[in-house]
């Protein structure tokens, strides 16, 4: 719920300090810890679908022992545990962030299971 209550607060600030350049820039949303099995979680994401329509993400990132367990470890939770359903979370919002971006020059250098600090 705390979500449902901070995104008032949080469109209304870039409503009146989001202006750059003439060019109006407001958030986007993605849902953290969620729960697809709990009637709570699927309520507060059609609240806020309702509230900021097309700029809360399609997707949510789920609720994952392996994410603290990959900090413990020092590591992204890519690294630690690359078969877990929330790296798959974690992949597709890279997706999303990469097709927002201009095309950059493509490295072809393979990382694996490095740490990301080791990168």
């Amino acid at each position: 719920m705390n979500s449902v209550v901070s995104v008032g607060a949080i469109e209304a600030f870039f409503r009146h300090n989001g202006n750059i350049g003439g060019m109006q820039i407001m958030p986007y949303y993605v849902l953290n810890q969620f729960d697809y099995s709990l009637p709570l979680h699927l309520d507060v994401r059609e609240i806020l679908r309702e509230q900021i329509g097309d700029r809360l993400l399609p997707f949510a990132l789920r609720r994952s022992p392996a994410v603290s367990e990959a900090l413990a470890e020092g590591m992204t939770v890519m690294d630690y545990a690359p078969g877990a359903v929330v790296a798959e979370d974690y992949a597709h919002l890279a997706q999303w962030v990469r097709s927002l971006s201009a095309p950059a020059i493509q490295s072809s250098q393979s990382y694996g299971s490095v740490r990301w600090s080791e990168r």
